[in-house]
């Protein structure tokens, strides 16, 4: 019988410099295709903030999970002029699908990411 799962998840990350971090990982299933949409808004203390709607999907056979179509689309990206540099992309790691977050060099940057999971396994 097939299986059909829908879920949502917060995940919260903070970078403190412009070394990229994975965060939201989603296990994708052997023989599953996963769609991720995720809506992410970052923020320092001083209130330099940026906003990102985020597309991905990755179908994964017997091995690994690879990117089915684009391997991101960034529906929207909202940033201060300060917050330039920051970046926020869907990505296939292994089995999993990540949100990779980018902050800037010496800023504390808190991120956290809503995420919408679909999962279909046949």
């Amino acid at each position: 019988m097939a299986t059909r799962i829908r879920d949502s998840k917060v995940f919260e990350v903070t970078t403190t410099n412009a070394t990229p971090v994975d965060t939201a990982i989603v296990a994708v299933p052997t023989n599953s295709i996963c769609v991720v949409t995720s809506h992410i808004v970052a923020r320092t203390s001083s209130g330099v903030r940026a906003t990102f709607n985020l597309y991905g999907s990755a179908g994964r056979e017997a091995s690994t999970a690879t990117l089915v179509s684009l391997a991101m689309d960034i529906i929207a990206a909202r940033k201060d002029a300060s917050a330039a540099a920051w970046l926020a992309v869907t990505d296939a790691s292994t089995n999993d699908v990540v949100i990779r977050v980018t902050g800037a060099l010496a800023t504390t940057v808190t991120w956290v990411i809503f995420s919408d999971i679909k999962i279909y396994t046949p």
